[in-house]
């Protein structure tokens, strides 16, 4: 049965207390993180973060769930409150790790197909943060810096428009064979984040 409250996350599937996650994300400060667009987390919550939005990015005609941000910085799945399905958690954070939540989202979807495909791109972006922390850093103010998009793994990547293939996992990326990254010219460390061109990168 998948843990409700009280002693664990209100959300199924994050392993360990509420108070251990707090300290994830609270001392993340001090240790490397995962990047995702504007998103910067730990290895394990960048986990579910991830796969979060690998279950949003699959073509599903009747989505049970849509993603939602927690409290803590990272986003998890949850039901509409206009068309909740009983059958399911109203909340579940998509750990394939465990194995109770990989059958409840694996049920929600339409097909095996779908889940293979979700669990690829979650393995996607678990190999993208694994990479991260493995590389050493490109120097400031040269780079777009690297991150995982929901799609595609992306290093620190020089100015210019870059194009790779899209992953198998996307069913719909037949008819758009490459992905195209756009990283601009006036690089601001700060502020320096991938641009994708809307006539190339469109899903």
């Amino acid at each position: 049965m998948l843990c409700l409250l009280q002693c664990f996350l209100t959300v199924p599937g994050i392993t360990g207390s509420e108070s251990r996650v707090r300290r994830l994300t609270e001392n993340a400060g001090f240790q490397t993180r995962c990047t995702h667009k504007v998103f910067s987390l730990p290895e394990e919550l960048f986990r579910i973060h991830a796969c979060t939005f690998c279950y949003s990015g699959l073509i599903l005609k009747h989505n049970i769930y849509h993603p939602k941000p927690s409290k803590y910085g990272y986003w998890t799945l949850k039901q509409n409150e206009s068309s909740i399905n009983p059958r399911f958690p109203v909340e579940i954070a998509p750990d394939p790790y465990n194995e109770t939540v990989l059958e409840t989202i694996c049920d929600s979807m339409e097909s095996q197909t779908l889940c293979d495909n979700w669990l690829e791109c979650c393995q996607a972006g678990m190999d993208c943060c694994k990479k991260q922390l493995s590389e050493p850093l490109s120097p400031q103010g040269t780079h777009c810096p690297r991150t995982w998009d929901g799609y595609q793994c992306w290093d620190d990547t020089l100015p210019g428009t870059h194009r790779v293939a899209c992953p198998t996992f996307l069913e719909f990326g037949i008819n758009r064979k490459y992905i195209h990254y756009v990283c601009s010219q006036d690089i601001i460390p700060s502020k320096a984040h991938p641009d994708y061109d809307p006539d190339h990168h469109s899903h």
